[in-house]
């Protein structure tokens, strides 16, 4: 799951740099085969100005 979560991180990263925008909110929801859904985000306190993996906090 780790895999794609970062292929996703580096689609939206390329995705954003190409549109000019930036922010500082990263929110992920997954949802489960059982249709649970779980949702969890982080604010930070300043724009998000380089790709870091987040995948390995």
């Amino acid at each position: 799951m780790l895999r794609e979560l970062e292929t996703l991180v580096t689609r939206l990263w390329e995705r954003l740099q190409r549109s000019g925008l930036k922010g500082r909110t990263v929110t992920v929801k997954f949802k489960f085969h059982d249709f649970a859904i779980c949702r969890r985000s982080i604010s930070l306190p300043e724009l998000i100005m380089i790709r870091i993996s987040y995948c390995k906090r």
